[in-house]
């Protein structure tokens, strides 16, 4: 018995079944006492291979809660301790401000790829010098990370480049000075249900020295 425990150790299901016997029944030793009755198993070993069973169960469980904890292959990183997204590093050199927020009263059902629609004003501000944005995300919250979707497959969210910003927000090439904003009067975020959920939009961009800027604006869109 004592070796069905031992090889338990690194084989669970005979560390089960050791266990099962322990509380179903004596356990006798091959040795006879003076008495002439077989030696039984002392009620500490029994102990023993249980307290090693629960041992073993809460480290089975620990790794199956590590494992479903672990980050989409498409997450950006959201917690201190894991590595940061090349961006989340960058000095503050935008302002993203989305107004309503939150967003309420989506349009709905309509015909498309997103049944329900939220529709509101995002604005670009660059805080200290002039700015180049070379790149854009917009990422949504899946409840634990934040997801870049490119291909949308559950979240409406994704990235473009200083050409596609430039079409959106009517900034030629992307360039935005202090004090004059790039506005997006008709922004708008779609969802596959009428039910609330927020995206971050992430903004990066450099100035004539070549050195690198971000800002983030978080936006909520709720079902009301």
């Amino acid at each position: 018995m004592t070796g069905f425990i031992l090889t338990g150790i690194i084989v669970p299901p005979f560390l089960w079944a050791a266990c099962i016997i322990c509380l179903t029944g004596d356990i006798f030793h091959n040795r006879v006492k003076k008495d002439g009755t077989l030696a039984r198993w002392p009620i500490g070993n029994k102990v023993a291979g249980i307290i090693i069973l629960i041992v073993q169960l809460l480290a089975i469980v620990k790794g199956i809660k590590a494992i479903d904890s672990t980050p989409p292959k498409n997450a950006i990183p959201a917690v201190k301790g894991r590595n940061a997204a090349d961006w989340e590093t960058l000095p503050v050199g935008f302002k993203v401000v989305h107004s309503p927020n939150p967003v309420r009263g989506p349009e709905g059902p309509i015909p498309g790829v997103w049944p329900f629609k939220w529709t509101y004003r995002t604005e670009i501000k660059a805080i200290k010098q002039p700015l180049r944005v070379t790149r854009f995300m917009i990422l949504a919250w899946d409840g634990q990370y934040w997801i870049l979707d490119k291909d949308q497959k559950n979240y409406n969210s994704g990235e473009g480049g200083s050409k596609q910003f430039a079409e959106w927000y009517n900034c030629p090439d992307g360039k935005i000075e202090p004090g004059k904003p790039a506005i997006d009067e008709r922004n708008w975020a779609g969802n596959k249900a009428r039910t609330p959920f927020k995206q971050k939009w992430v903004v990066i961009g450099e100035d004539a020295a070549g050195m690198k800027y971000k800002g983030e604006g978080i936006v909520e869109f709720l079902a009301e």
